[in-house]
């Protein structure tokens, strides 16, 4: 181990403490005891006691996630309860040394993986997640895509329809011609924020690249669906500094249909609002069947 295994001894009885730190002395531990002051969570390994462990004696929180994980290991002498080392309430010096050292081992194990998923998750979420916006990526929104079709993952509440929605904001080459890609960004970044927001009524909402958006939501009918994505529209120009306005293009099926073909129905829809002179919202009528298959890709 690159440091001295740390071990905390805690019991009712001084001598206890006395003989068990004389066994476990040595260069490769380091001995704190529960009637001193507490050392941080992360530099222990092992608890070793002879008595229940209680917020009295370990009044530290700090200390209950780390235990319940196993990433603190828990000799226990004597007194019956839950440890990950049993022994006797008299062991030898040689088994208590035993017994710490490779639990010590066990809970450095554990801490390690603990550290590496973590890792895992944070380089998962930076993956998903679009740097300027803060909101899921692409890749992000291809799985959200992908998670109720068939093999996927059933919806949360199967009685409510499917909506994907694409929304682009209007003439943004010209913005970035005005206010710079600078302004640009900053405008982007608000535009984040608003569409953030609509996590609060379960609108799932990813930047797809440039100055498009998807939206994800389920809701009783077509006309919920449709005021649903028309008020984030609105909301979304009105706190947007300087104004710009957005159009939007949505289908909705209230029977089940693949995300992706409704997505590819949004897209053909978003090009109807900006033919229809943008600033508007355009929604498909409601599905009785879905798409031929060529029409399934993502455009």
């Amino acid at each position: 181990m690159s440091r001295p295994a740390g071990i905390l001894l805690i019991s009712d009885h001084r001598r206890q403490l006395h003989r068990w730190a004389r066994a476990l002395d040595g260069p490769e531990t380091q001995l704190w005891s529960a009637d001193a002051t507490l050392p941080a969570a992360d530099a222990v390994d092992v608890i070793v006691t002879d008595r229940a462990i209680t917020a009295e004696w370990l009044p530290d929180c700090r200390y209950d996630a780390p235990l319940a994980r196993g990433e603190i290991g828990l000799v226990r002498l004597g007194e019956k309860g839950p440890a990950d080392v049993a022994l006797s309430a008299q062991p030898t010096a040689s088994e208590l040394r035993l017994a710490c050292r490779l639990l010590a081992q066990v809970a450095r194990l554990r801490q390690r993986c603990a550290r590496q998923q973590d890792s895992l998750a944070r380089l998962r979420q930076m993956a998903m997640s679009d740097p300027l916006t803060q909101l899921p990526n692409r890749r992000a929104w291809q799985e959200r895509l992908a998670a109720t079709t068939p093999g996927g993952q059933p919806l949360p509440q199967p009685k409510l329809g499917n909506c994907v929605a694409l929304l682009d904001l209007d003439h943004f080459k010209r913005i970035n011609e005005h206010a710079g890609h600078i302004g640009g960004d900053r405008i982007l970044r608000q535009v984040g924020g608003r569409l953030a927001a609509g996590r609060q009524t379960g609108i799932f909402a990813a930047r797809l690249g440039g100055d498009e958006f998807g939206l994800i939501l389920h809701a009783p009918h077509a006309d919920a669906a449709l005021q649903s994505v028309e008020n984030l529209r609105v909301a979304v120009c009105r706190h947007v500094v300087p104004y710009v306005t957005a159009s939007a293009g949505l289908a909705f099926a209230a029977q089940y249909t693949p995300l992706n073909d409704l997505f590819f129905i949004a897209d053909q829809e978003l090009r109807k609002a900006k033919s229809a002179g943008r600033n508007r919202t355009s929604q498909a009528e409601m599905l009785t069947k879905t798409p031929d298959a060529t029409s399934a890709s993502t455009p």
